[in-house]
């Protein structure tokens, strides 16, 4: 695809679409948001994703994009990693503290003693990721971003999916 293509399909899908209303939502650094942009193939969901990192990027510190790979059965760790500084061994350690010590079974309370212990040691921040093919991400770590946003709702993590 030529330069002038890409540029006019660009321009045409961010006219197109409210992007300057996301962004203000997003602006928000106080609360948290999880933000489903659903679009069928080729609609242009993909040509938004630049003009968001470059948009967020004036506004947060840390802005990511991932992209997930459909054969990968668990994404967890590495989107964690992506909103927060939390290092592997330290998420190890966090792992390994949860099974041995408070291991009930039930998801809803692992994401809750992960919560707020990543909120302890200070490492929800304000930061903005953006996952394209977000109908790739898989179920359990998809259940976790949107329990991270209502749990931690003031620490300013902003999420957008891009999906089908």
């Amino acid at each position: 695809m030529s330069d002038r293509t890409v540029f006019q399909s660009l321009d045409f899908m961010t006219r197109r679409f409210p992007l300057n209303r996301l962004l203000n939502t997003l602006r928000n650094n106080s609360a948290s948001h999880l933000i489903e942009i659903n679009g069928g193939t080729g609609s242009g969901k993909t040509y938004l994703v630049k003009p968001l990192l470059e948009a967020l990027g004036k506004s947060y510190k840390r802005v990511n994009y991932y992209s997930p790979h459909p054969l990968f059965f668990n994404q967890f760790n590495r989107v964690l990693r992506l909103l927060c500084d939390v290092e592997n061994a330290e998420l190890d350690s966090l792992l390994k503290e949860h099974q041995d010590r408070y291991r009930t079974g039930r998801k809803y309370d692992f994401f809750y003693f992960l919560t707020e212990r990543l909120n302890q040691r200070k490492l929800l921040k304000p930061a903005a990721l953006v996952i394209d093919d977000g109908d790739a991400l898989d179920p359990y770590t998809l259940d976790y971003l949107q329990y991270l946003v209502q749990y931690a709702s003031e620490s300013g993590i902003q999420i957008v999916v891009l999906a089908q």
